[in-house]
């Protein structure tokens, strides 16, 4: 396998497994969730074999479009592990907004956070050519539309891990040109613009930071935004 990010990221796992690598804060408590390396490798490959379960094609443009949280992480690893291209938007953007990038990226699946923004994407069900996938990380969500799915029924959807051998060719065939993200501009002066970055920017941007930072496994981030 060529240097990626997911590449990158299993080697961290195999490397680290048990260790402590997210820690959210429950609900404004003083308690925390502890994420550990090998629940993140096992929970994003559930979410790459679920896609390929949708139908997910090589180069395919998923959403993502929630809050910061997690679940947030997940997707978009799981959406690496079948070459497919993470697409956030921001977490107040308005139906216009979304519409404009669904329509450029011929989107089929969108990752949303909570109900105001699974009432949004709803609403992009009937106003767009090609969404068809809803999948809402807010254990709370309530829907009977078949379309739409919780975070807990999507990553069950391969539970006799048919796809697992294809996450496996898809991960081993992934190259450093491949496009990993579109980040579109605020579009403040005109319409968004979708910035397309590759495999081979991040892994360059991480040598850069190797060099500049002075990071240690003891230090803690933390991540707001």
């Amino acid at each position: 396998m060529k240097d990626n990010i997911l590449k990158m990221f299993l080697d961290r796992s195999l490397r680290y497994k048990s260790r402590e690598v997210f820690r959210q804060r429950i609900n404004q408590t003083k308690s925390f969730r502890t994420i550990t390396w090998d629940s993140l490798e096992s929970i994003s490959g559930k979410v790459s074999c679920s896609l390929l379960s949708l139908g997910t094609e090589v180069f395919d443009n998923i959403g993502i479009f929630s809050d910061n949280k997690p679940e947030w992480i997940f997707a978009d690893l799981g959406i690496m592990g079948v070459r497919g291209v993470t697409v956030p938007f921001y977490s107040t953007s308005s139906k216009q907004q979304l519409k404009y990038i669904v329509d450029e990226t011929r989107m089929k699946l969108i990752f949303v956070g909570n109900q105001e923004q699974y009432e949004k994407a709803v609403w992009l069900l009937e106003n767009t050519a090609t969404l068809r996938y809803i999948v809402v990380f807010d254990s709370d969500f309530k829907s009977a539309n078949e379309n739409c799915l919780s975070w807990e029924t999507f990553i069950d959807l391969d539970t006799r891990r048919f796809f697992e051998a294809e996450v496996r060719k898809r991960t081993a065939d992934i190259e450093t040109d491949d496009l990993v993200t579109i980040i579109y501009t605020s579009g403040t002066t005109g319409e968004s613009k979708g910035a397309m970055l590759n495999h081979s920017s991040f892994m360059y941007t991480f040598r850069i930071h190797d060099e500049r930072l002075d990071v240690r496994e003891s230090d803690v981030s933390v991540c707001f935004l």
